[in-house]
C-alpha cells in the first residue's frame, strides 16, 4: 500500500514536471527568438518599418500626430508632426500644411509661413518666405486657369511666374481641399 501511494505521487509529479517543463521551454524559446530579432533587427530591416498597430501604439503611450494631406498628380503631399512627406518619403520641415498643388513642372506646398517648391521627384528646390514678399500666414492654395493663387485669411494673392511677386487678386477662388491619403 505504501509503495502504491508513492508510485501515484511519483506519477503525478512526473506529469506536472513535464507540463511545467514544456511551458518553461516555450518561454525560453520565445525569449531567445525575440533576443535575436532585437539584436539583428537592423540587418532584417525591422528598424525601417513604421509601427502602425493601434493597440501597440496605445500600449507604449504613443500618440500619432494629425495628418493633413493633399493629392497631386505626382502623389500625396502630407504633413504630420511638422514634417512634410511625398507619399511616405520625408521631404522637408513644414509648419501646418495649408495646401499643395502640381503647378507647371513643380509641386508647391503651402506651409503657414513659407511656400516650398519641390521638383516632381520630391526634392526641395526652394523655400519662399516673407523675405521674398510672401504674405503670411498662408491659409490656402488655388489653381485657376494655370495660375497659382494663395490665400492669406480672406485675401487672395496671384503668384508671379517665378513665385517672387504676389499681387492682390480681386476675386475669390476655390481652395484645393485636403483629402484622406490611402
Amino acid at each position: 500500500m505504501r509503495k502504491s501511494r508513492r508510485n501515484k505521487w511519483r506519477l503525478a509529479l512526473l506529469i506536472w514536471h513535464r507540463r511545467i517543463g514544456i511551458v518553461v521551454a516555450l518561454g525560453v524559446v520565445m525569449l531567445a527568438a525575440t533576443g535575436i530579432l532585437l539584436n539583428h533587427g537592423h540587418r532584417l530591416g525591422l528598424d525601417q518599418r513604421p509601427l502602425t498597430q493601434r493597440w501597440l501604439l496605445d500600449w507604449y503611450g504613443i500618440r500619432l500626430p494629425p495628418v493633413t494631406a493633399y493629392a497631386t498628380s505626382h502623389g500625396w503631399l502630407m504633413e504630420a508632426g511638422q514634417r512634410l512627406f511625398l507619399d511616405a518619403r520625408p521631404v522637408a520641415a513644414c509648419e501646418a500644411l495649408s495646401g499643395a498643388v502640381h503647378w507647371r513642372d513643380w509641386l508647391v506646398a503651402a506651409c503657414t509661413s513659407e511656400l516650398l517648391l519641390l521638383d516632381l521627384q520630391g526634392q526641395l528646390v526652394e523655400r519662399i518666405d516673407p523675405s521674398y514678399g510672401l504674405p503670411v500666414p498662408v491659409t490656402g492654395l488655388a489653381l485657376h486657369q494655370q495660375q497659382l493663387y494663395l490665400q492669406q485669411r480672406q485675401q487672395w494673392y496671384r503668384a508671379g511666374a517665378e513665385l517672387l511677386a504676389f499681387d492682390p487678386a480681386g476675386a475669390s477662388y476655390s481652395v484645393v481641399p485636403a483629402g484622406q491619403p490611402p
